[in-house]
């Protein structure tokens, strides 16, 4: 009677733990075929999208599904990259940031057209990807009656009158950059120039922006240098990244997932924030 019960329940137990293996099994191949459908629809609607240029009898380069040409930049970088295709297009070539499209303009008299002779028609940056809701109010990112309105509030910023007070600012970074250079030259050492010029960027901006004297060339660990490389260090593989290029349409729910580093924002925020009450202290008082 004992192993008569034994067995029924071992084969009891068998019957249920096999029922449990295959339903979950089934539910395994629905997944992985659903995954599979998935992905040759959004393949299709990735390709039609990167048909755009070719539509436009536009040249450029064959894109990659998914990743339109991400993995060029991400192998010769930005400028290499863009001459380049220049050397094989021409002057006017379509290029994909995975699934946003870029027109990408190498020719210096429609440069001109565009960007002075009729910047009106030409306001809107490109769609990159938006990597934080503060990013919003760059106008480098700024489209239609928005751009408008930023480009009216930071034109004063701009004048004459004003770009004539921040001279004596700029030559002083510029006396700091000959320095640096000498200094490299006489030492023998090889000058890397986005390097050098990178931090006369850095300490024109601090200076004509924030009011502070920086020498980022002389001193990297100063708070502003340390954050800016922080702030600008954007990883391409980031996995955030790749699905914003791949998936424009999900920017809105990626960008509550930090990509660029927050501590290194929140400083800017705050320098930011501290330069404007001071010159709003000074001005009213």
């Amino acid at each position: 009677m004992f192993s008569y019960t034994k067995c029924t329940s071992l084969l009891l137990y068998g019957s249920i733990n096999f029922s449990w293996v295959t339903r979950h099994v089934h539910l395994g191949v629905i997944t992985l075929q659903l995954v599979r459908h998935w992905l040759v629809i959004y393949d299709t609607y990735s390709i039609h999208k990167q048909r755009f240029f070719k539509r436009l009898e536009i040249p450029g380069p064959t894109p990659v599904p998914f990743l339109g040409h991400i993995h060029h930049i991400r192998k010769k970088g930005f400028t290499d990259t863009d001459m380049e295709m220049t050397r094989i297009y021409g002057n006017c070539y379509g290029m994909f940031f995975g699934n946003i499209p870029q027109l990408m303009v190498t020719d210096p008299e429609m440069i001109k057209q565009m960007l002075v002779k009729q910047f009106s028609e030409f306001a809107d940056r490109p769609r990159t990807i938006r990597f934080t809701k503060f990013f919003d109010s760059a106008i480098t990112v700024a489209h239609g009656d928005h751009w408008k309105f930023l480009r009216s509030t930071l034109s004063p910023t701009f004048s004459s009158n004003k770009m004539r007070n921040m001279t004596p600012l700029i030559s002083k970074c510029l006396d700091s950059l000959i320095q640096n250079a000498r200094t490299m030259s006489e030492g023998g050492k090889s000058v890397e120039t986005m390097e050098l010029f990178g931090a006369f960027t850095m300490n024109t901006i601090c200076s004509t922006g924030f009011g502070l004297q920086v020498d980022s060339q002389s001193n990297p660990d100063d708070p502003f240098v340390k954050n800016a490389k922080k702030a600008l260090n954007i990883n391409f593989g980031n996995v955030k990244f790749l699905l914003a290029a791949m998936f424009p349409e999900l920017q809105t729910y990626l960008r509550k997932i930090p990509i660029l580093n927050q501590e290194a924002i929140d400083f800017f925020i705050e320098a930011t924030k501290s330069a404007l009450a001071e010159r709003r202290g000074a001005h009213s008082g």
